[in-house]
Order: structure tokens, then C-alpha cells, then sequence
């Protein structure tokens, strides 16, 4: 007897309703305790007379990481034929990057981007494809500047904290790189996918892997977009460091990057709501500060990021964007060309 599609659509929400319980459980725990491991009245008083001067400047370093996510965003687009205004690209990204703060790590926002491109009536396989070759080529210039933060944490003082956290998250996101543009392992993935035929959603799967292997044969795109990522990874780790010199705190811009790096990394998995409480934990232990001092830099850095991504709620909520991805927008002049 078929399965009722009725029922099989309301365990696939409850299995998501359950997912983002978790994820909110899990950011909640580690926050607690954090925490309840440190002394709140030294935390607090970090953020006391802080440098005006640096903290505007980690405000700026991180509000610059958004326009290079929609240049990036861009580029993908106008190579598959698509040309969407810069001032589109700019104000979807922003919507993603803080409605990303909210939901789970990496994914949430990507969902939403794909929402902003079909109200911009982008064809919905171009729209998934682009936002996956974004996130996979974002990835590798994460991964691999995580992978190099880490190596020099190993050179400079023997440590293998770094390297061990980063490691498996970066060689996964290396390996998904290879499925995607390596010839020969895209030919033995086509014959898994004959051989898997009882595997679920294999069908779209394997469709959305044929597209994001297409942009093998543009490789100076992949090239001008991963440039772009590890531009956004530089600039994290001066976002950083200028944060703590606004409490006073010079860890060095080494060590700041040995650590944000492989923290941003690993909070990428998709475990938490927008990497809280994951990030925060990894900087507390790989930062080389006093425990209290790590978490106020990590607590500024937090704040720091949400601030930068508050034009996103503007652009959300009083420019009508959530209007426009649940009916669709109107077409206008100049919005999109092909």
C-alpha cells in the first residue's frame, strides 16, 4: 500500500522541528557553561571604557565580509547568465547573513538566499547551484585558511589543538571540492548513484552535483571566488583582533588568526543556531588568554558580527523583503537580464 504523502510531509516537519530543538539545546547548554565556568563580574568588566576608535574598526572589518558574500554571489550568477542588480545581491545577502544568526549554522542563511533569488525570478536549478558552488567555494577558502592557521600554531609552539579541531571539518569540506570538480571521482560518483538506487532523494542529489560540477569548466570563476573567500577569512581575523584591542587585549594577529579560523570552521557544522555557543567554546580554548579574557573577546566578537548584519532586519522587515520571497516580486526594468 502507498505511503499517505500527508503523513510522510508531517514527520518530515516534525524530524525539522525536532532538529532545530536540538540545535537550540545544544547552544544553550555550552553557553551555560561557559558561563557558569567563569567569573561574570571579571567578564563584564572587560567591556567596560572600551577603545571607541578599534571596536568601530572591528564594526567595519566585519561589515565589509557582507559585500564581498554578495561580489561572490554575483560573479557565479552572471556566469550562468543571470545579472542581478549589485543592490539586490547586497540587500539578500545581508537579509541571509543575520536571519543566519538565528538559524542553523550555514544552512539557515543559505535557505534564505535561495527564497530572495526565486522572488527575483532566477530559474530555481540556477539559484541552488550557485548558492551551493558559493558555500562549497566559501568552504575551501575557510578550510584551507583554517588548515594553515593551524599548521603555524603546530610550527610556532608545537600545539595540536588547533589542527586536531579543524582538521576533519576541513578535509570533509576539501573532499565534497574533489566530488564536485575532480573528473574521476565525479565518474565513480555517477556509478554510485546507479548502484544506489533505494537511496533517498538520490534523484535531486545527484542533479544538483551535475550542476555544481559544471563550474569545472569555468575554473577562473571558482578561482575569483575563492580569492574572495579567503579576502572574507583575513578580514575576520582583523575583526578579531581589533576587538580585543578594544578591551585592551593584544593576543597578536597570529594567534588571533590561529584561532578564529579553525572557530569559525568548526562552527560551521550545522549542530548549533548560527555557531552559538560552538564558536565561543573553540575561542576560550584556543585563544592565548586568560580564560575570562577569551570569552570577552568572543562575546564582543559575537556582538560585533551581530551588529554588522543589523542592516539585514532593516532590509527584512521594513523594505518588505519577506513580502517578496512568500509571493514572488514583480518584474521591473533592469532587474535581472539574460
Amino acid at each position: 500500500m502507498p505511503a499517505d504523502p500527508s503523513a510522510s510531509s508531517l514527520r518530515i516537519r516534525s524530524f525539522a522541528g525536532l532538529g532545530r530543538c536540538l540545535r537550540v539545546l545544544t547552544s544553550l547548554i555550552l553557553l551555560a557553561l561557559l558561563v557558569r565556568a567563569m567569573d561574570p563580574v571579571r567578564v563584564l568588566a572587560l567591556f567596560r571604557g572600551l577603545e571607541v576608535g578599534w571596536l568601530a574598526a572591528s564594526l567595519v572589518l566585519a561589515l565589509l565580509q557582507v559585500p564581498l558574500a554578495s561580489i561572490r554571489l554575483g560573479i557565479l550568477l552572471d556566469s550562468s547568465g543571470w545579472r542581478i542588480r549589485p543592490s539586490d545581491l547586497l540587500r539578500m545577502t545581508f537579509v541571509s547573513t543575520f536571519l543566519g544568526t538565528f538559524l542553523p549554522s550555514g544552512v539557515g542563511g543559505d535557505l534564505v538566499r535561495l527564497g530572495a533569488l526565486a522572488a527575483s525570478r532566477v530559474p530555481a536549478r540556477t539559484g541552488v547551484a550557485a548558492v551551493a558552488v558559493d558555500r562549497l567555494c566559501g568552504g575551501v577558502g575557510l578550510a584551507l585558511a583554517a588548515l594553515l592557521a593551524s599548521s603555524s600554531a603546530l610550527l610556532r609552539q608545537g600545539s595540536l589543538r588547533e589542527l586536531a579541531w579543524s582538521g576533519l571539518p576541513a578535509l570533509a569540506v576539501l573532499g565534497l571540492a574533489a566530488l564536485a570538480w575532480n573528473r574521476r571521482i565525479w565518474r565513480l560518483a555517477l556509478l554510485l548513484y546507479r548502484r544506489m538506487s533505494r537511496l533517498p532523494g538520490r534523484d535531486v542529489l545527484r542533479r544538483l552535483h551535475h550542476q555544481v560540477a559544471a563550474w569545472r569548466r569555468q575554473p577562473q570563476v571558482l578561482l575569483r571566488v575563492m580569492g574572495l573567500g579567503l579576502l572574507t577569512q583575513v578580514l575576520r581575523v582583523l575583526s578579531l583582533w581589533a576587538g580585543a584591542g578594544a578591551m585592551g587585549l593584544w593576543p597578536g594577529l597570529l594567534p588571533c588568526a590561529e584561532a578564529v579560523l579553525p572557530a569559525t570552521l568548526v562552527s560551521m557544522v550545522p549542530v548549533s543556531v548560527g555557531g552559538w555557543g560552538v564558536r565561543e567554546g573553540l575561542l576560550v580554548l584556543l585563544l592565548p588568554l586568560p580564560a575570562e579574557e577569551a570569552l570577552g573577546v568572543a562575546l564582543l566578537n559575537r556582538l560585533v558580527m551581530t551588529a554588522s548584519n543589523l542592516p539585514g532586519a532593516w532590509w527584512f522587515g521594513g523594505r518588505g523583503l519577506a513580502l517578496e520571497v512568500r509571493k514572488g516580486r514583480p518584474e521591473q526594468p533592469g532587474n535581472l537580464g539574460r
